[in-house]
């Protein structure tokens, strides 16, 4: 694993995402956060988040697995997971 893919590289990759997709400010940005809570994080909003997530960790989401994205908590579980499989491949 380098040094980019640690958990807090990717935690933080993951909230540079979200604050350029969805054009938040950095205080919006909490773990409350959740698709469908802001205007911004609307189903247009979902698909360039996860374009923007795929394009940035260089993997693609299953489609069955968009859907489940709908937590700052799970997409961060999720890109660790698809990441760590990356780097054991």
């Amino acid at each position: 694993m380098n040094m980019q893919d640690t958990p807090l590289a990717i935690g933080t990759r993951l909230r540079e995402i979200l604050l350029e997709e969805l054009g938040l400010e950095p205080s919006e940005v909490t773990e409350d956060l959740s698709y469908g809570s802001i205007p911004e994080w609307d189903s247009v909003g979902h698909m360039h988040l996860v374009a923007a997530l795929e394009e940035s960790f260089e993997f693609n989401f299953a489609d069955e697995e968009i859907s489940t994205l709908t937590t700052l908590a799970l997409i961060e579980q999720a890109v660790a997971r698809h990441v760590a499989a990356a780097g054991n491949g």
